[in-house]
């Protein structure tokens, strides 16, 4: 074996170990078992820092007002979020029981519940805490009321949705797509996000995060027609 073959395999080994120990440490920092009120108990959620994704293309950025809203919407409730979300590696997945229906094609009635696939996703890495949501999406609170309007799961032609997928929904805006009179937009500059001077504490308690103001005058607005309709 000549000496440049061995400097090759050599580096194919070395390669080949620092991966499986980064997939080892990586498997050991996540603990208990993604539920968000373990992460809650166990981290120092308030502190993680907050970064903001304008890129993806699974949300309607041009909806800005009700009749978009509605127009798009395949289920439009109010409901009571539940502490019981799970973890998943771009979003949360939360529970939440109906207490009001008010446009739905689904076979659903009040008190059922059913899961909302959030746009958000936390990082809880020792030195890379990070809570990272989808165009200024804001994580439902545990025990808070919401009306939301939400969409089926996206699937291609000919799938039959499988366990609870049939009852599982996303905002069809992540800004315009959900409500609650105890919480209020928040307005952000963005060079403070960029710069991580933005953390969990500061917009916990908002219903969506804004960078644009003129987005966020528009949106008090469709929230006063929201309120006067299925309030």
């Amino acid at each position: 074996m000549t000496r440049s073959t061995k400097i090759y395999f050599l580096a194919v080994l070395i390669l080949i170990s620092t991966t499986i120990g980064y997939a080892v440490m990586t498997k050991y920092s996540f603990t208990g078992d993604y539920n968000l009120s373990k992460i809650r108990e166990q981290y120092d959620l308030e502190n993680f820092m907050y970064s903001n994704n304008e890129e993806s293309i699974y949300f309607n950025n041009s909806i800005n007002s009700l009749d978009e809203l509605e127009k798009n919407s395949d289920l439009i409730v109010k409901v009571q979020s539940l502490n019981d979300s799970i973890l998943f590696y771009n979003s949360i997945e939360t529970p939440v029981k109906i207490i009001d229906i008010y446009s739905s094609n689904d076979n659903l009635k009040k008190g059922d519940i059913i899961y909302i696939q959030e746009p958000v996703s936390i990082s809880y890495l020792k030195n890379m805490e990070n809570i990272t949501s989808i165009r200024g999406y804001v994580l439902m609170n545990p025990d808070q009321e919401y009306i939301l309007f939400l969409k089926h799961l996206d699937k291609v032609d000919g799938y039959k949705y499988k366990n609870n997928e049939e009852i599982t929904y996303l905002p069809v805006s992540t800004r315009f797509g959900k409500y609650c009179k105890e919480e209020s937009p928040k307005y952000i500059d963005p060079l403070q996000i960029d710069s991580g001077e933005i953390y969990y504490r500061d917009f916990k308690n908002s219903s969506a995060v804004f960078i644009d103001n003129e987005e966020l005058m528009k949106y008090n607005s469709v929230s006063l027609q929201v309120y006067d309709k299925y309030y």
